[in-house]
């Protein structure tokens, strides 16, 4: 049980986070629901990507399992915004960044880059409060 609570509680904050970073989703009208189901789905990917990887035999940590859960949170976002109807993906613009006195320009993002953007936001931030939360 506290597994599956990390895993959504996680799920809600990276979702919360890319939001706040990349600004690229769109809840439409039943936010809270809509956010529920996403949460839903970032949890379900997350919780069982380790023992299906170690079944398959593919790797369970390093840059390569990151990559590849990178691939696959793109594509559950992708399938995502299919199967929930007021769940969608849209173009953005990020603002100015100020990283170590350097200014970085604003960039506009498609559709498609504030998808790989968002992914990759999830994925890490998952990952990393994962990473904190590690007993062993």
């Amino acid at each position: 049980m506290r597994w599956v609570l990390r895993s959504l509680i996680f799920s809600y904050a990276t979702v919360f986070v890319a939001q706040e970073l990349i600004g690229g989703f769109s809840f439409g009208g039943n936010s809270q629901q809509t956010m529920l189901l996403i949460m839903l789905g970032i949890a379900l990917l997350n919780m069982f990507i380790l023992p299906i990887f170690k079944v398959l035999g593919l790797p369970a940590h390093g840059v390569s399992f990151l990559v590849l859960n990178f691939v696959l949170t793109l594509v559950i976002l992708y399938v995502l915004t299919m199967f929930v109807s007021d769940f969608e993906i849209v173009s953005t613009e990020l603002a100015k960044l100020r990283i170590f006195g350097y200014v970085l320009p604003s960039k506009e993002l498609t559709v498609m880059w504030a998808t790989v953007y968002s992914a990759l936001v999830i994925s890490m931030v998952f990952h990393f409060l994962e990473w904190l939360c590690d007993k062993r």
